[in-house]
């Protein structure tokens, strides 16, 4: 759960351009802007992938060897839930054969369709905004865009 003092930005009055959108009653969500892009090594953090280290020093072991050669790509984007905004690292992981991964991919509509459906899936369509933060799918509150921070 985030912080009392982290509290996600009310939409204000204006239309934004969209990327890409899903809808269904009670969940509507909007991809606005692709904020950044880039390719790491290894694979996307998530407490999950930390537990299952924990859990087994040799699985630990022999996924970081693996991990080591793999890379993934991860597209930062500013959403819109239900008339909040939130930032959302949508992550593409290539495995030990993710050498063609640029981040130059985040710019493809196919990568906002996906954020989109992501969204959708790991929050039950919008049932439940935390659901998907132990696998790594979590909504950030977007402090650039409160009404307050306008430039």
């Amino acid at each position: 759960m985030p912080p009392a003092s982290a509290e996600p930005s009310q939409s204000v009055g204006f239309a934004q351009p969209t990327l890409a959108q899903h809808r269904s009653p009670g969940c509507n969500i909007a991809v606005e802007a692709l904020l950044d892009a880039n390719v790491y090594r290894g694979s996307p953090p998530s407490p999950m992938k930390y537990d299952s280290y924990r859990r087994d020093a040799r699985y630990a072991r022999m996924a970081q060897g693996i991990e080591h050669g793999a890379q993934y790509l991860s597209c930062n984007w500013r959403v819109r839930v239900n008339d909040t905004r939130y930032r959302y690292e949508h992550t593409s992981h290539g495995g030990p054969a993710s050498s063609t991964l640029r981040a130059e991919l985040c710019s493809a509509p196919a990568e906002a369709e996906a954020t989109a459906s992501d969204i959708a899936r790991f929050t039950d369509d919008c049932a439940d905004l935390h659901r998907g933060e132990y696998y790594g799918h979590v909504l950030l509150p977007d402090e650039a865009t409160s009404p307050s921070g306008w430039p």
